[in-house]
């Protein structure tokens, strides 16, 4: 009973339920897992609808860093369009560069606070683990 909303008029039920599921799994990845605050930054492996809804999780708290890690350009062109300040294109790289990469976009270079894993890759997974700073956090969604 208390997870029952009406659907507003104008939105069909392929909408709805499209945006369920992306925005409350995002939510809990973000905010009650992971416990971002305004002032920390955030790693995303994965945009698709989970990790596009993530990205727009990170910006209406106010994340400093909001780095969005993808294979696809459009998918990376959307998370930009969405708020992400910094995206990383990882079709074809080496590990170790997506992993510098990242580094590079973070304040002191030595991680992100929050990473989220949404894109279900064993490479994704470790590059998230690789990417948290010490005492930092990672959601696998």
């Amino acid at each position: 009973e208390r997870n029952l909303r009406r659907i507003p008029p104008g939105v069909s039920f392929v909408q709805a339920a499209a945006l369920g599921c992306r925005f409350t799994t995002a939510y809990r990845a973000v905010i009650q897992q992971g416990r971002l605050k305004s002032n920390e930054t955030i790693a995303i492996f994965g945009c698709g609808g989970l990790g596009l809804s993530c990205v727009m999780m990170a910006v209406s708290i106010g994340a400093t860093n909001i780095l969005a890690i993808d294979i696809s350009q459009k998918a990376l062109e959307k998370a930009k369009e969405l708020g992400a300040t910094h995206v990383i294109h990882a079709n074809g790289e080496d590990n170790d560069i997506i992993r510098q990469k990242v580094m590079n976009c973070t304040p002191h270079g030595d991680g992100v606070d929050l990473t989220v894993e949404a894109a279900g890759f064993p490479s994704s997974c470790e590059n998230a683990i690789w990417c948290t700073r010490r005492a930092g956090r990672m959601v696998q969604v």
